[in-house]
């Protein structure tokens, strides 16, 4: 039998009602409370609830004839309990290793949880601030970036995080290895947080969507960074960039955007210099050539230039 925990539980799941060994003793008025609601509902020993939702400390659930009943959380998991694989239950959760041993004793819900946890180790948001302070001309969106403190702890070294393994955790015993890296994950992180810093989160985004024929990326700032104190994380994609896009119609473009900025993949100079002329005078942007994991920022004239030699290849190629 397992006792019940939020993370185990999701719509449509099934628990059974478990009181035939629930004794309630002197001040254990829980338990007293979740038994008599359960005696006032009709339900037995055994009877299957299905759960539909658990919204703060309220849950709802399905009983054996459809009526819907709404217990607080405390009294519901006293009086219910889990089948595991008898019921289809995920039980899984994720521990980390460290050269052969446990790393903290946090057990985590999920890989998503699990790759938060090595952020943190390997000082992630840290170093973001560190690096966007040092692009706020590119980057003024991260000019407020504080890094969550709390989140921290214990920094690895890139080294360290050779020795960290994965592991699942079922049934409080553990279980097998999961086919994951740390190490690659370190490293990827470790690029992705450099673009980020450097030219934004729709940039980092776009870099993971690129195609080996994308050869440069445009990367637009809403209009409204031009205010002395916008709301960057309400910005969505300027109507500016949207519009020149319908407009023009270039084919194979890849598009990401966040917080107000809109990065754009292209395969040549000439459809990003074609961008630039129909945008207005005052139009913020950033314009990248991607030479494979390499962004190297660059101005209109590189741009210009390039698109040159373009039309030049294609005239000799005539």
């Amino acid at each position: 039998m397992l006792k019940l925990s939020k993370n185990q539980l999701e719509k449509g799941q099934q628990v059974s009602i478990d009181i035939e060994n629930l004794i309630v003793g002197d001040g254990e008025y829980d338990k007293k409370l979740a038994l008599e609601y359960i005696q006032k509902a009709k339900l037995k020993h055994g009877d299957i609830l299905t759960l539909q939702k658990i919204s703060g400390g309220i849950v709802e659930a399905l009983d054996p004839n459809g009526n819907t009943l709404r217990f607080f959380w405390i009294w519901f998991k006293l009086v219910t309990k889990l089948e595991g694989e008898n019921l289809g239950i995920n039980n899984t959760e994720y521990v980390i290793y460290k050269a052969g041993n446990r790393y903290k004793t946090k057990k985590y819900a999920d890989m998503g949880k699990i790759k938060a946890g090595l952020l943190c180790a390997m000082d992630f948001h840290y170093l973001y601030e560190e690096l966007s302070n040092k692009n706020r001309d590119n980057c003024p969106e991260s000019w407020n970036t504080s890094a969550p403190y709390y989140m921290g702890g214990e920094v690895l070294t890139r080294d360290e995080f050779k020795e960290l393994e994965i592991y699942e955790w079922q049934n409080r015993k553990l279980g097998e290895k999961v086919d994951f890296s740390p190490i690659d994950f370190y490293d990827d992180q470790m690029f992705l947080v450099t673009i980020s810093a450097k030219y934004g989160s729709a940039a980092r985004d776009l870099f993971k969507k690129l195609s080996p024929e994308h050869k440069f990326m445009f990367v637009f700032m809403h209009e409204d960074y031009s205010q002395q104190y916008p709301d960057y994380e309400s910005l969505k994609e300027s109507e500016i960039i949207k519009g020149v896009m319908k407009k023009l119609k270039i084919a194979g473009i890849v598009k990401a955007t966040k917080y107000g900025k809109t990065a754009i993949a292209l395969q040549t100079a000439t459809e990003m210099a074609t961008i630039i002329n129909e945008l207005p005078e005052n139009s913020r942007y950033l314009l990248i050539d991607v030479k494979g994991n390499q962004l190297v920022q660059q101005d209109k004239w590189f741009v210009l230039a390039s698109s040159r030699e373009e039309r030049m290849a294609e005239i000799f190629l005539d």
